[in-house]
């Protein structure tokens, strides 16, 4: 059963204070001048070039016309998402406002406990994320509910470097982990989002977490064949030969990718063609890895 949303009197505060803001009086009067502004923001993405924005648009344009037609103002869409919610990841500060004049809760979460400030770091809008946190005093290291995801990881996944660059400025920690072991660079990774890493290592991430099955940050960045990546991670000092508690390397994730530049860079930083998994085979005997690769790893045995 999903539990309702207790708005708490602090959060009452925030509406108050917003209600009397400059901001607010420069705020949009009805949800009809809501629609209309996203009906022009939808008219001037590009559909191919911004697929995502114009679908995004478009389910904030569906939850302002439930909400004019009566629906709760914290109702959410079949998504759990409330209408707060869109305008905060659409990042449009206008159309917030204007819900939360009309009684939003910006402390809302979905049923995965995924919150409004969490959707806005997602989608990059400073305004709306500075707001959220000191207006509203929603926490800097705040995790969702169910997956453990703090607001820098998803910043960090969807490379929103100004968003990361003020949540670490307002201590977010970046030694978190998720539920599933995966700190705030396994994010980066799965986001290529090579710009942040450097600085999130200077804050100390560690470069060798590794998640609930033993994965390392190279081996994901291998698995994905990124180069780029899996060079930086090396070159950080990243443990080539790590393996996960089924005796899986690096080196197996790329060739099973058939990403044969990564195979070769890691081979020539000391990956063992002959180390053998939980189950006594090596890479050689994996009938998932590419054959090209095989007969490449082949020949780099014979040349030794």
């Amino acid at each position: 059963m999903i539990k309702k949303n207790i708005f708490p009197a602090w959060g009452i505060a925030c509406l108050v204070l917003s209600a009397f803001s400059p901001l607010m009086a420069r705020a949009l009067d009805s949800y009809d001048a809501a629609l209309d502004k996203v009906k022009a923001m939808q008219a001037k993405a590009d559909p191919v070039k911004q697929k995502n924005r114009t679908k995004n648009l478009v389910n904030l344009k569906l939850r302002l016309e439930a909400l004019k037609k009566g629906q709760d103002v914290n109702a959410g869409d079949d998504m759990t998402w409330s209408a707060l919610a869109w305008a905060a990841y659409v990042g449009d500060k206008e159309i917030f406002d204007y819900l939360l004049s009309k009684g939003a809760n910006p402390r809302r979460t979905d049923q995965y406990g995924i919150s409004v400030f969490m959707r806005a770091a997602e989608g990059g809008n400073m305004d709306i994320v500075k707001y959220l946190v000191e207006e509203c005093k929603c926490d800097p290291n705040e995790k969702d509910r169910e997956y453990g995801i703090t607001a820098l990881m998803r910043a960090t996944t969807c490379r929103r470097h100004g968003v990361v660059n003020y949540l670490l400025e307002k201590k977010a920690s970046v030694r978190f982990r998720d539920k599933g072991g995966r700190n705030v660079l396994a994010y980066a990774a799965e986001g290529r989002n090579m710009d942040d890493m450097e600085m999130l290592v200077a804050r100390g991430a560690d470069l060798n977490v590794t998640d609930k099955e033993g994965r390392t940050l190279l081996m994901q960045a291998s698995e994905k064949g990124n180069l780029e990546m899996v060079r930086y991670l090396v070159g950080k000092g990243a443990k080539v030969k790590a393996r996960t508690k089924y005796g899986k390397t690096a080196l197996i994730f790329a060739a099973e990718g058939g990403y044969l530049d990564v195979v070769g860079y890691l081979v020539d930083q000391g990956a063992d063609i002959k180390a053998r998994n939980k189950w006594g085979d090596s890479v050689l005997d994996i009938k998932t890895v590419d054959p090209a690769v095989k007969t490449y790893l082949r020949s780099r045995l014979k040349a030794k």
